[in-house]
């Protein structure tokens, strides 16, 4: 039954692209005949759709199939960003080889280079929208969701179960939640919906074993190492289920984005560094200092009519500036428009003498859910939407930020930071950040710094554009 799900799987996923490409084919041909020609002066009539079709359509379907099954799209499950990143790749390499083919062919009669280009441009929006639409919408459940146990430490089980459940493109649902606690037995607690157990490790088997036809996949998430035998449970579990995953210690970044690299024939891991390389760092700065030029401009309007309103609402400065920690550990002046009243520290002082159980949440936070008595009400408008966040543009310009980067610290913070100071400060902090699409205010000062240093190991031009669409 399995396979033959695995089968229609593969086969519904296979016409979803070939539809996806002809939408895209159709759209572009269409555009060619009636609307570049209004922009555009060309020599020569479109060639007819027929003609178009073959061999034009079908070599482009084949090429692009081709390339996506040696990119695994027909078997990876993973969430719509990674996977809008590989189709994205997918497709300019699939529309190289295309425009390669006909140059090499010269076969010009037979195809249209504007359908072709436009045609590409098309499939970078189609392509990840249909997917998702296809997997979180018409996709059969048989076919597509797969039962999960997720076994290790309950704070980890309960981050892992969020995750699968924020993100229906992984196509996975938790039948099985166990806990381990640090004496490798398991806990009597239960995270989502899952069935509560109260077993020893040792007879993971018999829990296991009712749903051994069921379970298409199982996580391991250790909270620390030792606290899972992995390798015997390893060798025990792959030979029932297909799809064995691990989860590294939360925390243990090294074990994050690392790359396999061969030392003759010994096996190593290149442990990454990305944002510490000047080359990334010059590249990041460059165009970020030309879209943040771009959006003060397109922003001025709203910053002036944000100004008149905190005018209004209460006494005061429009801006307010407060010292923090930079690049190479600098500290500057980060700008943003004045959300609190002038006498915030007196107001945070009486709130926690009314309400102690608050002090508490600010140590661990440096925040206070809920209703925080300093914010004025504009204030609660602007926080609410970042809008208090747009003069730090100027940072960005003057060079003090960046659009996207690790958390800016107070300079008192440096000593939580602790040893990661150096590798948190190697970059300018940024407007928004992992921090902020992650939690903001749910996550501790802690789980902030991890985000931060996963971020400076593992970024790309495609981290940060995730990362800004995420925030808008």
């Amino acid at each position: 039954m399995k396979k033959f799900s695995q089968f229609f799987l593969v086969f519904f996923l296979v016409l979803t692209d070939l539809l996806t490409l002809f939408v895209a084919f159709l759209s572009a041909f269409i555009t060619r005949k009636h609307i570049l020609p209004s922009f555009i002066h060309f020599s020569l009539p479109p060639l007819p759709l027929s003609t178009q079709l073959s061999p034009g359509f079908i070599t482009l379907a084949l090429i692009t199939l081709l390339i996506f099954s040696v990119h695994k799209l027909y078997f990876r499950r993973q969430t719509f960003w990674d996977e809008t990143k590989f189709l994205l790749r997918s497709i300019n390499t699939a529309f190289i080889l295309m425009i390669l083919v006909v140059f090499a062919s010269r076969s010009y009669e037979s195809y249209s280079r504007a359908v072709i280009i436009t045609t590409w441009l098309f499939s970078l929006f189609l392509f990840p929208f249909f997917r998702y639409f296809v997997k979180t919408r018409l996709l059969p459940a048989r076919w597509w969701k797969k039962k999960a146990a997720v076994i290790g430490s309950e704070s980890m089980i309960g981050a892992v179960v969020k995750e699968i459940e924020k993100n229906p493109m992984l196509g996975l649902e938790v039948l099985l939640a166990v806990p381990v606690d640090s004496d490798n037995s398991f806990e009597g607690s239960q995270e989502s919906d899952a069935k509560r157990t109260n077993l020893s490790l040792i007879d993971l088997d018999s829990l296991l074993a009712p749903h051994f036809a069921d379970l298409g996949t199982v996580v391991l998430c250790p909270a620390h190492p030792g606290q899972i035998s992995l390798l015997p449970m390893i060798e025990r579990l792959e030979k029932r289920i297909p799809d064995i995953r691990v989860v590294p210690e939360f925390g243990t970044l090294f074990a994050i984005g690392v790359e396999i690299e061969n030392l003759g024939e010994i096996l190593s891991l290149s442990i990454p560094r990305n944002l510490t390389k000047p080359w990334n760092l010059a590249l990041k700065r460059g165009i970020e200092y030309l879209v943040a030029f771009i959006l003060l401009l397109l922003s001025l309007p709203l910053i002036i009519i944000i100004a008149l309103l905190i005018k209004l609402d209460s006494p005061g400065p429009v801006f307010f500036a407060q010292k923090r920690l930079g690049y190479k550990g600098k500290v500057f002046n980060l700008i943003k428009f004045r959300s609190m009243h002038l006498d915030a520290g007196s107001r945070l002082k009486e709130f926690f003498d009314r309400h102690p159980e608050k002090r508490k949440e600010w140590e661990e936070f440096q925040k206070i859910r809920g209703e925080d008595p300093r914010v004025t009400r504009v204030g609660k408008f602007l926080r609410r939407y970042s809008l208090d966040e747009l003069p730090q543009l100027i940072n960005v310009l003057r060079g003090d930020m960046s659009l996207v980067g690790p958390r800016p610290y107070l300079p008192e913070e440096k000593e939580k930071l602790l040893d990661k100071a150096e590798i948190i400060t190697c970059c300018r902090p940024g407007i928004t950040g992992l921090w902020q699409v992650s939690g903001r205010n749910l996550l501790s000062f802690r789980e902030r710094i991890i985000l931060d240093e996963y971020y400076l190991r593992n970024w790309s031009l495609w981290l940060d554009t995730v990362i800004l669409l995420k925030t808008g």
